[in-house]
């Protein structure tokens, strides 16, 4: 069986991002179905609900979308829509809430991808206090509407699209927040930070009062050259594509909110070729001293995006800003995907600096 996979894939006639993508995911199910003992169930408490496939393709729940499903028995959550618009167009976003009623700071959390929807990043529920954490599906994967059209796709309007999730689901109940970002979705955090400190922020959203303020960044594994960081993925691939993805994106194999992620990937605008003449620009320099962002980098050892996300490149590039307190951590045993491969660590790195920020921030 798994030497017909190859043969299909092999006899497949598709775009060079397109085949990365798939061949990504092909892997990924041959070493499950091949060897799904070398894969251990993460221990967070999850159930999941039947999967099925609409006449059109999409995958779909009761809902007639696609039904994620990785729900914490012992965690409150809410979940809606947020709205937003390509020129005259407008186009919905999936966002599910765990702890809503929490009165304490919401972290807000990007996923990755581009087009990786937000459920395998779901175990940052329990490695987190009990907080409210905002997920939601970027446009074009996952929950959220697919618009065909290429133009609706591009980090900027991404970052325009973060800034509505902030105003439509964090701003009615909190006046401050969190921002998360994994791989391309630190990007975006990192985007929306340069816009935090830029002179004209408010301006420059729509007109609308002021936004909640955000309290600090975490940029996991987020590469700052990302055409680089594509070519250092295509060069580990290619000495060896069976274990490529055990060596360097995942160590424990293919957790199952992970494969419901990658079961729901957009298909329209994903993968790293679409964002490959991304580099990170340095952060405005910011005169107002009320606007100390307090900013937390993680890389892992055996990631591929190691030598494009790792604390010396962001220093390099950050040493022009002294607006943010910047803290580098790098994470032994892991790759791109520390919440599952080292979650204890990961975990205690992102509570302590939680921690450390709200304390600070009680003391003013």
């Amino acid at each position: 069986m798994c030497h017909s996979w190859i043969v299909a894939l092999k006899s497949t006639s598709v775009h060079k991002r397109t085949r990365k993508v798939v061949t990504q995911a092909f892997f990924l199910l041959l070493w499950w179905n091949c060897f799904p003992a070398r894969f251990p169930v993460c221990s967070f408490h999850v159930t999941s609900a039947f999967i099925h496939t609409s006449p059109k393709g999409r995958f779909a729940g009761t809902s007639g979308r696609c039904d994620s499903a990785w729900l914490f028995a012992s965690v409150s959550l809410e979940e809606g829509d947020v709205h937003v618009l390509r020129g005259d167009r407008s186009f919905t976003l999936y966002y599910r809430i765990f702890n809503p009623r929490s009165t304490r700071t919401p972290l807000v959390v990007c996923h990755g991808g581009p087009s990786l929807p937000s459920q395998y990043l779901y175990p940052l529920v329990e490695l987190l206090d009990a907080r409210p954490i905002v997920f939601f599906d970027q446009l074009g994967c996952g929950k959220s509407d697919e618009p065909k059209d290429l133009s609706c796709y591009s980090i900027s309007q991404c970052v325009e699209d973060l800034k509505e999730v902030i105003w439509q689901v964090v701003a009615p109940n909190h006046t401050s927040f969190h921002l998360y970002g994994h791989s391309f979705g630190g990007v975006l955090a990192y985007e929306y930070l340069s816009f935090c400190l830029s002179d004209d922020r408010h301006a420059q959203f729509s007109q609308k009062s002021t936004l909640p303020t955000c309290r600090s960044v975490m940029l996991s594994n987020t590469p700052n050259d990302l055409g680089r960081c594509n070519r250092d993925y295509d060069r580990m691939y290619a000495k060896n594509p069976l274990l490529f993805w055990q060596q360097h994106v995942c160590c424990v194999g293919a957790p199952p909110p992970l494969q419901d992620a990658m079961k729901h990937m957009g298909t329209v605008w994903t993968g790293m070729d679409v964002v490959a003449g991304y580099r990170a620009a340095p952060l405005p320099h910011n005169k107002e001293n009320d606007e100390m962002i307090p900013l937390l980098v993680i890389s892992c050892a055996r990631d591929f995006a190691f030598d494009t996300s790792n604390g010396d490149v962001w220093v390099a590039l950050l040493s022009q800003n002294s607006s943010s307190d910047r803290e580098f951590v790098t994470l032994e045993n892991a790759a791109h995907y520390p919440f599952y491969e080292n979650k204890t660590a990961y975990g205690e790195i992102l509570c302590e600096f939680l921690s450390h920020v709200e304390l600070q921030l009680s003391k003013r």
